[in-house]
């Protein structure tokens, strides 16, 4: 068995990686504005959140390769006496 290292294939790779990973942070921020923006009561009209709909765009951004792997992520729903909606994540 061979293994051989090559600089620029790693190099292509880390690049490739570092782009998924600041398209992903930049959905998830837009994501977590609408969610506080709806939480802070500064949309108007339209339907609030819904639980499944907000995990679905969360698993969708984290749909690029390796993404799952390094994004951690925590979604926090109040439903009483104030309907509360929050999303974190970090790498």
């Amino acid at each position: 068995m061979w293994v051989t290292y090559n600089q620029n294939l790693l190099a292509g790779q880390l690049q490739g990686i570092e782009a998924n990973l600041e398209q992903t942070r930049t959905k998830l921020r837009e994501l977590q504005h609408g969610l506080r923006r709806w939480r802070e009561n500064r949309v108007q009209g339209g339907r609030k959140p819904a639980v499944d709909g907000v995990r679905h765009q969360v698993e969708r951004a984290l749909s690029a390769q390796f993404m799952k792997k390094l994004i951690a992520y925590e979604s926090c729903w109040a439903i009483e006496p104030n309907p509360t909606s929050r999303a974190r994540f970090g790498t």
